[in-house]
């Protein structure tokens, strides 16, 4: 947080440009006079860049996401929800990927929360979905989510349209398609989870063009996670090694 003008030190009563020329009207116009005032411009440039960049960068490193490592296990928190170019989005599930590589490689599914079962002690994490004035997760929010004592290296917002066109993209088809997913139930999502595995194994051997990211990405689709980590996760699910999937019960 910047200091106020009356803790920072600085004189703003004749203006700090105003301040700076009577202290140079006493040095002669020369050389000295040039290299001191650069000097003096370029500690004023440092002063703003580690006010307004270092220290504001600092306040949000707990919600930045650390490098991953992708030759290790990692688990990714996907959220679905209805539609992204609503102000207020409805969380509709909360899912735990995850990601083992080796050379049995592994893909797992772990249901956290879903309208459809509104029983379950982890519901009200539903309720407290919210994007902040950046469209990221706000922090109370990621702050329920680490309640559940699962690691999460990262995040993925997904809304219908994205979800619809990812599915259909892994299994060849137009990614306008129904999928089937009209009640969120768990028999829903295994369908579809049974549906998408299967199209993985081969999927490499295939002709499959690109995934359209442009028609998604900021307006369906939101992450914590780079673009370049977001490409070799869906390198790993799309490899020739395609990983068996398995559901992984909630800890």
């Amino acid at each position: 947080m910047q200091d106020s003008p009356s803790d920072s030190g600085w004189n703003y009563e004749n203006g700090f440009l105003q301040n700076l020329f009577h202290c140079l009207q006493f040095m002669h116009k020369s050389k000295l006079w040039i290299t001191f005032l650069v000097f003096i411009l370029t500690l004023g440039v440092g002063y703003w860049l580690g006010e307004n960049l270092v220290i504001k960068h600092s306040t949000i490193s707990s919600l930045s996401v650390s490098p991953i490592d992708t030759s290790s296990a990692r688990v990714i928190t996907l959220l679905e929800v209805n539609d992204l170019t609503q102000d207020k989005p409805e969380l509709l599930s909360i899912w735990n990927i995850h990601l083992t590589p080796g050379d049995s490689p592994r893909l797992g599914f772990t249901p956290v929360a879903a309208i459809s079962l509104p029983d379950d002690p982890n519901h009200a994490l539903l309720d407290q979905f919210n994007l902040d004035e950046n469209r990221s997760l706000s922090m109370n929010f990621m702050r329920s989510l680490s309640k559940n004592k699962v690691k999460s290296d990262g995040y993925i917002i997904l809304d219908q349209t994205a979800i619809i066109a990812f599915v259909n993209w892994l299994s060849g088809k137009d990614t306008q398609e129904p999928i089937g997913l009209q009640n969120h139930s768990m028999s829903e999502y295994g369908l579809v989870l049974r549906s998408m595995c299967q199209s993985l194994t081969g999927f490499s051997e295939s002709a499959h063009s690109e995934f359209p990211w442009s028609k998604f990405a900021s307006t369906h689709f939101l992450t914590s996670l780079s673009f370049e980590n977001v490409m070799a996760n869906l390198s790993f699910i799309t490899s020739t090694s395609a990983p068996h999937c398995e559901m992984v019960p909630f800890p």
